[in-house]
């Protein structure tokens, strides 16, 4: 009996441990790609430049003047060309000048500048927006209870009275 014993224990631990260490391996790469995920996105909204829509209390308004500008780090003369990468499509204007600007609604804009000195020589650089809808607060509402009280105009009723009308 014990030899059946030591057989089943000797079979059944290593599969156990198998098991059980399979089991964590799983759990902790689930608990990596979690965590790369939410790294991920947090890097990513990190590079958007926020703005709002401005609160007017018309809640027609839904877009935000916008005006993207380059600049250069020497005294050469630069031509420059704008590219919108990414976001619903808008019409800016300025291609060719170190700023555009254009009229965005809510929502994640990319785009990029590309600027060419004299010499040929090039850059270019990235900008992300991301347009938030207009804030609106919840209005405060506070209410009162009174005691209505009818009044009579004695005035009226004396003066029905006295009246000689008849």
């Amino acid at each position: 009996m014990k030899s059946l014993e030591t057989t089943l224990t000797w079979i059944l631990l290593p599969a156990f441990l198998i098991f059980a260490t399979s089991s964590i391996i799983s759990t902790k790469k689930a608990n990596d790609e979690e965590n790369k995920k939410v790294q991920m996105e947090e890097e990513r909204a990190a590079k958007f430049i926020n703005v709002e829509v401005n609160h007017d209390g018309d809640p027609k308004t839904n877009t935000k003047k916008l005006l993207i500008e380059a600049t250069g780090n020497d005294e050469d003369n630069f031509a420059y060309t704008w590219a919108q990468i990414s976001g619903e499509n808008v019409n800016y204007e300025g291609d060719s000048t170190n700023s555009i600007n254009f009229d965005a609604t809510p929502g994640e804009y990319e785009f990029t500048v590309t600027v060419t000195d004299a010499y040929g020589a090039t850059a270019a650089d990235t900008v992300s927006i991301k347009v938030n809808p207009e804030p609106n607060a919840l209005p405060e509402v506070s209410t009162e209870v009174y005691e209505w009280i009818e009044e009579i105009n004695e005035t009226d009723d004396v003066a029905s009275e006295n009246d000689d009308t008849e």
